[in-house]
C-alpha cells in the first residue's frame, strides 16, 4: 500500500536548534517552578532587608541566585544537549519517512526502521516543523517544507487520526534578540531590587532609637532591644553587640584613691591602670564630653572588643560599656564611638 505521506529531508542545524528549543520548553515544568521560586525570593529579599535587619537576607539571596542559575541552566542546557546530540547523530544524512496505515517507515544511511503510531508519546507543532516524540527528549522531526504530498493541515489531521493524540501548537525558537533582552531585563530587575533593598536596610539601620534611664539617654540603631541586668542602670542588646550602662558615685572613688577631684578622663586612665591585661588600648575624647577607652580583653577564652564611654554629671559617673566580639571590631569600632557621642545627661531639676 502506498504511504499516505512521504518526507525526505536532510536535517540541518536550524532544525536541530529549533528542536532543542522546543524540547527545553516541553521539559520546562521544573525550571518554571524554580523561576517562580526566584520571583518569590526577589520579593522576600527586600522585605527581609527592611524588617529583619538583613540577618536572613544573605542566605536568602544566595538561594535566590542559585535558583536563578539552575533555572537558566536546566532550560538552556537541556535544549543545547538535545541539539548537539541530534547534530552528532544525523551529521547531515538524508532521512526518508513514509507514513503507512499503521506505522512510519524510516530510511536512513546507518539503518532502516519502523515506528508504530502508538509509540508516539507526544506530538508538537511549531511554525516550521512537526516533532513526533517517542521519549522525553527523542523525537522524529518532520519539517513542513519537506512534505512531498499533502499540506501541513492535512498532515496534522492525519497524525491526530492515526495516533489518537492531539497535535499541540508550540512556539519555535526564540530570537536571539528576545533572549538577550530577557536576560538584560532580569539582570536590571535583580540589581534594582538589590540596590533598593540595601538602601532601605541602610536607612533603617541609620534610624536611631533613644534608650533612656532618667537622666541618662543613648541613641542606638534599629535591632537593639532593651534588656535587664543586675547592677545595670540600663542594658540593651542586638544580634552581635551589647550595651550596658552603670552609675557610679564619684565621692567613694575619690576617697578610695585619695584624690579630691576626679574627671571622666582621670577615671578612664585609672581603669586602664587597674586592668593591665587589656590590649590595644586607645583613648578618645568626644564632643559631648564623653571619654572613651577602647581595648581588647579576654573573657571565658573569648576575645572581646570594649568601648567604655565615661560621662560625668555633677557627682556621678555614667559608664557605658559597648561590647562585641573581637572579630567584629572593624564593623563596630567607629559605630561604638558614634553611639557614645549620642549620650546625654539631662540636668537634674
Amino acid at each position: 500500500m502506498e504511504p499516505r505521506f512521504e518526507v525526505t529531508l536532510i536535517p540541518d542545524r536550524k532544525i536541530c536548534h529549533e528542536f532543542g528549543a522546543i524540547t527545553a520548553r516541553k521539559n520546562a515544568a521544573t525550571w518554571v517552578l524554580l523561576g517562580c521560586s526566584l520571583v518569590v525570593l526577589l520579593v522576600l529579599y527586600p522585605l527581609c532587608m527592611v524588617f529583619d535587619g538583613g540577618s536572613a537576607c544573605q542566605s536568602l539571596w544566595a538561594v535566590g541566585l542559585m535558583s536563578f542559575y539552575i533555572w537558566l541552566l536546566l532550560g538552556w542546557g537541556n535544549g543545547r544537549n538535545v541539539y548537539r546530540t541530534l547534530c552528532t547523530q544525523l551529521q547531515g544524512m538524508p532521512v526518508t519517512y513514509a507514513f503507512g496505515p499503521n506505522e512510519v517507515y524510516v530510511t536512513s544511511k546507518p539503518e532502516n526502521s519502523c515506528v508504530r503510531y502508538d509509540s508516539f508519546v507526544q506530538i508538537l507543532e511549531t511554525p516550521r516543523l512537526f516533532a513526533l516524540y517517542i521519549s522525553q527528549n527523542t523525537a522524529h522531526l518532520i519539517p513542513k517544507q519537506a512534505l512531498q504530498t499533502g499540506t501541513p493541515e492535512e498532515f496534522r489531521a492525519y497524525l491526530e487520526e492515526v495516533t489518537g493524540k492531539p497535535v499541540r501548537q508550540v512556539r519555535g525558537k526564540r530570537s536571539t534578540g528576545a533572549t538577550w533582552l530577557l536576560g538584560i531585563g532580569m539582570a536590571i530587575l535583580a540589581i534594582a531590587i538589590s540596590v533598593g533593598a540595601t538602601s532601605a536596610q541602610k536607612e533603617r539601620q541609620n534610624r536611631l532609637t533613644t534608650f533612656t534611664q532618667d537622666p541618662y539617654s543613648i541613641s542606638l540603631p534599629a535591632g537593639f532591644r532593651k534588656t535587664t541586668q543586675e547592677d545595670a542602670a540600663l542594658a540593651a542588646e542586638a544580634e552581635d553587640a551589647y550595651v550596658c550602662v552603670r552609675q557610679q558615685e564619684a565621692e567613694p572613688l575619690c576617697e578610695a584613691w585619695g584624690v579630691s577631684e576626679l574627671s571622666a578622663k582621670d577615671l578612664a586612665l585609672k581603669l586602664q591602670e587597674l586592668a593591665p591585661g587589656i590590649q590595644e588600648v586607645e583613648l578618645h575624647e568626644l564632643d559631648n564630653g564623653a571619654v572613651c577607652l577602647t581595648y581588647l580583653n579576654e573573657s571565658d577564652d573569648i576575645m572581646f572588643f570594649y568601648c567604655e564611654a565615661i560621662v560625668k554629671s555633677e557627682d556621678t559617673f555614667w559608664v557605658t560599656e559597648l561590647i562585641c566580639k573581637a572579630e567584629d571590631q572593624f564593623i563596630y569600632r567607629s559605630q561604638f564611638l558614634d553611639w557614645a557621642e549620642t549620650i546625654t545627661i539631662s540636668p537634674v531639676t
